[in-house]
């Protein structure tokens, strides 16, 4: 089962989203990244499939975070990250692909979080990857930070095409989070 429909991405708790564009106009600039951006970090969150280029959020240099309300409270015991994979890449390569991240846990939104794991994405690896966490208390969370540590090379952006939070909820085994969608490397 897979319960996205309730879950929210904290802008204003999350990383900016990257804009290259520099308008004539600096109000029009503005107006622009504030439509944009909070659908842009949305689209992380949202579960289309299949991964679409250009169909992702994209943060400013190789360090930046997502945070995420769950539309449930969860033990987290999974993550997915996915990403377009190599072979689907127009160059041949995934430059801006997350490569070391971490993940935290938190039962409110104002506090610092509960370290979860720092896994790393294989760039050769398949578009979708799931990582299994550590949580021998079986803790449960109410959000989630996607920390992005370094990408593949690209040191202008980082794109994120999707995130999916798995772990138990009440007593039952759910998909609580699903995020699949695409980005320009």
């Amino acid at each position: 089962m897979c319960v996205h429909a309730g879950a929210r991405v904290l802008h204003h708790l999350s990383s900016d989203t990257y804009w290259p564009q520099k308008h004539i106009s600096i109000v029009w600039d503005k107006i622009l990244y504030w439509w944009y951006s909070p659908k842009a970090q949305t689209t992380v969150i949202q579960g289309h499939s299949p991964l679409q280029q250009g169909n992702c959020w994209t943060f400013s240099g190789e360090q930046g975070h997502l945070f995420i309300s769950l539309s449930h409270p969860v033990s987290i015991t999974k993550v997915t990250l996915g990403h377009n994979a190599k072979s689907q890449a127009i160059h041949g390569h995934i430059g801006s692909a997350p490569r070391e991240f971490a993940v935290y846990g938190l039962r409110t939104e104002d506090e610092e979080g509960t370290f979860l794991g720092t896994l790393f994405y294989d760039q050769d690896g398949a578009a979708f990857q799931t990582f299994d966490l550590p949580n021998p208390d079986q803790e449960v969370f109410r959000h989630v930070i996607l920390q992005i540590d370094n990408n593949w090379g690209n040191m202008d952006y980082t794109c994120l095409y999707s995130f999916t939070v798995h772990g138990d909820v009440m007593g039952g085994t759910y998909e609580v989070q699903r995020t699949e969608n695409t980005i320009n490397n």
